[in-house]
């Protein structure tokens, strides 16, 4: 994966992973960074001030094969599997690294999350599901973790105590899958 030269990143903001690979992780290797956002993020993205090498789209067709395609804490909103798979037919990655990932052994559901007084619908994902789907595009698993990141200045599980039992997500998932056909 650190050959990667050419990068997709769904929901990549204002491009502030790229930003840190290409300064820290993997500087001057990046040849395209492409960013997958919503228009309004687009229509702001000449302000990001990046070089050539990275581009916003909000249409995933109009992006090319890419080694790595990447997303951070977005899967959860989309309504179903079929629009990332999508994407995997369009971009055909080498690997696919997905961070944050809302998954586990419970059924499938949605709740809702608050931001700014409004109600977004959050998908809470069935991980054999999941990878049930990405494995049918020809790939593998070949990391599975939990995704550790700070809450409230310190490591600890997901606040779902609010969630009945078999719902609840102690943390999300770091998993990484493999084009093996």
């Amino acid at each position: 994966m650190t050959n990667s030269k050419t990068i997709v990143d769904i929901g990549g903001s204002s491009g502030w992973i790229y930003d840190f690979l290409d300064s820290i992780e993997l500087p001057g290797k990046i040849k395209k960074y492409s960013i997958l956002e919503i228009p309004d993020i687009v229509s702001r993205s000449k302000r990001f001030n990046h070089s050539s090498k990275v581009q916003f789209y909000t249409d995933f067709k109009k992006i090319r094969s890419c080694d790595l395609l990447y997303t951070n804490s977005v899967i959860q909103y989309f309504p179903t599997n079929e629009y990332l798979i999508e994407i995997i037919d369009q971009v055909k990655p080498k690997y696919i690294l997905v961070d944050d990932l809302y998954a586990g052994d419970n059924d499938e559901f949605f709740s809702n999350q608050i931001s700014y007084g409004k109600k977004i619908p959050h998908r809470f994902l069935n991980f054999k599901k999941f990878r049930g789907e990405v494995s049918k595009k020809g790939y593998r698993l070949i990391l599975k973790q939990p995704f550790n990141t700070p809450i409230l200045d310190k490591y600890q599980p997901k606040p779902m105590d609010h969630f009945p039992k078999k719902y609840r997500l102690r943390y999300s998932l770091s998993v990484i899958f493999e084009k093996v056909t």
